[in-house]
């Protein structure tokens, strides 16, 4: 008598294996718990700053170069994370981020990394956020 190839003694047994094999891995996986946590999306309001008075100090070794620089900001924030740096006519980055901001006296401060040359600087980004 023909039987067909799938209903042999050892498929039989392989299909029971895979069978079992698969309930045990949706077991496990039905077993993982995962901790509570918090997550979330929203909107809101960005407020932007108005940065005037900007003063630039020239590095001691080349005048082309700025080492920092500083500012007033309209709506101060004092545990702000305020950075800067500098951008050129097509609004690309010239130069690195400066380190973070310090406040004192109703002014930002910001330092370079590296001194940062105003051969192709066209504009200065200022960047502000709440701790």
């Amino acid at each position: 008598m023909f039987y067909p190839r799938f209903l042999t003694f050892r498929f039989m047994i392989a299909f029971v294996f895979v069978l079992v094999l698969s309930a045990t891995a949706y077991a496990f996986a039905a077993a993982n718990t995962v901790a509570a946590s918090k997550a979330g999306d929203g909107s809101g309001t960005i407020a932007g700053y108005t940065v005037s008075s900007i003063k630039y100090v020239h590095d001691a070794s080349a005048r082309e170069k700025v080492a920092s620089v500083s500012f007033d900001v309209g709506s101060t924030v004092d545990d702000a994370n305020v950075y800067a740096r500098f951008l050129d006519s097509g609004s690309s980055p010239v130069g690195a981020w400066s380190n973070v901001c310090t406040f004192a006296s109703n002014r930002y401060s910001c330092t370079f990394p590296a001194s940062v040359s105003l051969v192709t600087v066209t504009s200065l980004q200022v960047v502000g956020s709440s701790k």
